[in-house]
């Protein structure tokens, strides 16, 4: 079921009283999926299916969509920043220059609950243009992120999604449904952990990656040779756009158990700029998860996980990261095990739909370019905000994403009385716009405080140069 891009007006002509909003707008079309076989077997059929999207024409869907980091400004740019002092754990203010500047986005789990996490880090916490580096003994491993907007392009223009059915300040009685809905949207649009756990205020779902209920959206910037993607042709450096693949193709191997994608190999074209791109890769992972965790104990002090250095490194991290996210074995198929939940070509794969159709159709197809952040490459950070608050279009007298704030509930550019009489009027239900606390599924003390804390005019977006195409 989807929506005509009608904008908000026809979601209120329905009358929001009666939740006719509820009524014009669909549901988030995939549910997160329970544990059990279940979960890696829907994975398994995928694969046979999904090889069909090797012959579609490189001008068509999803070929459209693997993108290289060519952002609209290439800079340089150049800014005031901060960054923590290593001798004295102090922020200070650092001047930062961006040769190749792009804009990305990632959703993350509030404090990403990671074994290597230092337990004073939470992402809310970090000032407008704070430095945030991939370290296993600092923060965490390696974050995925993509390019800003194409998520909100790919539900709106794929999906068909009206946007304005995640906007959770039309009216503040429903807030409940398009801020947690959004969650929902965003599971196949960007292939993050939290799909993967029941959508229930649980807060024992997946700890390791974070309850849906603790997800934000991130928005950074960095230098675009600072990513990798995890796909045929990994290369995202300057210049290589027009880069050969294999006959426009992406490369499907048949002699691997089961058929995918791969990356190039010596004597094809991409070779050599894969590698390029590769040999200055540090990937930090977790090669168990003991209880409680403890980054002081093991192999490189961080319960046995190592940083996976260069080329072959990034292949031995991508194969660990695999055995972490699916298995070695299972049940009389173990064939979805230690694959990649992606399609390899740098693609989220709407891998659901393809478990049970082996034509996938345009809506199954893959959503969005994937990239990861290098280990020990700089990132810096703008904001964070509810992903409703991201991907809703807005009303007139409502300000766009970038000019708003967590905390700013009815999209006013302010956190004022407004926004605590909504939040008050939420008291107690798991809605995520709300829940800026996030210690526990439920709008509760903690958000209160964090309101008050932020009372006043939102900031101003930080980088005027790269300000986000989509909030002019």
């Amino acid at each position: 079921m989807t929506t005509t891009a009608t904008g908000l007006a026809a979601c209120l002509a329905t009358g929001l009283a009666n939740l006719g909003h509820a009524q014009q707008c669909p549901s988030p079309p995939f549910q997160p999926i329970p544990d059990g076989d279940a979960y890696v077997q829907t994975y398994a059929d995928s694969v046979p299916a999904s090889e069909s999207i090797h012959l579609t024409p490189p001008n068509q869907i999803p070929f459209d969509r693997l993108r290289v980091m060519d952002p609209d400004n290439a800079g340089p740019i150049e800014f005031m920043g901060w960054s923590v002092d290593p001798k004295t754990g102090q922020l200070e203010e650092v001047p930062v220059t961006i040769e190749h500047p792009v804009l990305v986005v990632t959703l993350v789990a509030i404090n990403y609950q990671g074994i290597c996490i230092d337990g004073n880090f939470i992402w809310p916490r970090l000032r407008p243009l704070e430095r945030y580096t991939c370290r296993c003994d600092a923060n965490g491993g390696n974050i995925w992120f993509t390019i800003d907007g194409n998520m909100r392009e790919y539900l709106s223009e794929d999906i068909g999604l009206d946007l304005a059915c995640l906007n959770p300040g039309i009216d503040p009685e429903f807030a409940e449904l398009p801020c947690n809905d959004a969650i929902g949207w965003a599971v196949p649009s960007v292939g993050m952990p939290f799909g993967f756990g029941p959508l229930e205020p649980n807060p024992w779902v997946n700890p390791g990656a974070g309850a849906w209920w603790q997800q934000q959206v991130v928005v950074a910037v960095a230098d675009r040779n600072a990513f990798v993607r995890p796909s045929y042709n990994p290369t995202v450096g300057p210049g290589t756009k027009d880069m050969p693949t294999d006959g426009g193709l992406p490369i499907w191997d048949d002699t691997l158990d089961p058929p995918s994608y791969r990356l190039a190999v010596e004597g094809e074209p991409t070779y050599a700029a894969q590698q390029a791109i590769l040999e200055d890769f540090v990937g930090y992972i977790y090669v168990d998860f003991p209880e409680p965790p403890d980054c002081q104990t093991g192999v490189g002090g961080c319960n046995g996980s190592l940083p996976y250095l260069g080329a072959d490194g990034f292949e031995e991290w991508l194969g660990q990261w695999q055995a972490n996210s699916w298995g070695t074995e299972a049940g009389p198929d173990p064939s979805p095990f230690s694959l990649f939940p992606f399609t390899g070509v740098g693609l989220t794969g709407d891998w659901q739909n393809w478990g049970v159709s082996d034509a996938p159709t345009s809506l199954s197809l893959p959503a969005l370019s994937e990239f990861i952040l290098k280990g020990e490459q700089d990132v810096w950070i703008l904001g964070n905000w509810p992903v409703a608050q991201y991907l809703a279009d807005v009303e007139e007298d409502q300000v766009p994403w970038c000019d708003s704030c967590t905390g700013d509930l009815n999209l006013d550019g302010r956190v004022d009385e407004i926004d605590l009489d909504i939040l008050l009027s939420l008291w107690g239900t798991p809605n995520t716009c709300a829940n800026l606390d996030k210690t526990d599924a439920y709008i509760g003390g903690g958000s209160l405080l964090r309101v008050l804390a932020k009372w006043g005019d939102c900031p101003e977006w930080p980088l005027p140069e790269l300000r986000p195409s989509g909030c002019e």
